[in-house]
């Protein structure tokens, strides 16, 4: 295994939150306060997320204020704190327990809270598997976080890594971007999440391999089979 760490995004990545918990709140969201404002399918919301992010989605194309946007948070988080927690997607928890038993190390690196991602690891494995190391969005330093390099800086501080033995999964082009900054980092644009399929033309131009299903990670980083 050349590949001695493997750098993951949480949202879509590793958990179909977007699916069965971002997109429905929106959804839901804009019935009750913006029923005169079209409502984007979810390969547009997709395509939205990549191109412009959501609030300003939210700021230039439906109206909100600074003060609707703050409450369309609290809306957010309200609605997530009363559904389940979004599951991983099939295969990704033995692929990084398999890359660990490789000797492998495990990263996450996402916008997500390191608190949040510690509790989704917690109950999906009942506390058996957790992440090496997790760069959270830190609020107010927005340096630490992709798609600034700071994550990999730290890894190659702490592993002693060499770029090439590092790659980044996301869905998003923020840390694939922060891999294409530090030379020799691959990246792996994922596409396996319902609705992603419009934004594959532009991924391509960011990553260096897409996965269209959890096994073509593990295809891209070598990683031996199961005995």
């Amino acid at each position: 295994m050349k590949i001695k760490c493997l750098m993951i995004d949480h949202d879509d990545t590793a958990v179909n939150s977007t699916e069965l918990i971002n997109y429905p709140c929106y959804v839901e969201f804009m019935k009750k306060y913006y029923s005169d404002k079209p409502i984007l399918t979810i390969e547009m919301w997709y395509e939205v997320l990549w191109n412009i992010g959501l609030v300003e989605y939210y700021k230039t194309e439906v109206g909100l204020t600074d003060e609707m946007l703050q409450f369309e948070h609290s809306y957010w988080k309200k609605y997530i704190s009363e559904k389940p927690r979004p599951p991983f997607f099939d295969g990704f928890i033995d692929l990084l327990k398999r890359f660990k038993e490789q000797g492998g190390i495990v990263a996450v690196v996402s916008f997500s809270s390191k608190e949040v991602i510690l509790k989704h690891y917690n109950e999906a494995t009942n506390g058996e598997f957790i992440p090496d190391e997790i760069f959270g969005y830190q609020h107010g330093h927005p340096e630490f976080s992709k798609p600034n390099t700071y994550p990999i800086e730290q890894l190659i501080k702490k592993y002693g890594f060499k770029p090439e033995e590092m790659v980044m999964v996301d869905d998003m082009k923020e840390g694939l971007i922060m891999a294409s900054r530090v030379k020799g980092v691959k990246s792996i644009g994922v596409q396996y999440s319902e609705g992603h399929g419009k934004t594959i033309d532009q991924m391509k131009e960011y990553c260096d391999f897409i996965a269209y299903k959890v096994s073509d990670i593990a295809e891209f980083i070598g990683l031996t089979s199961e005995e």
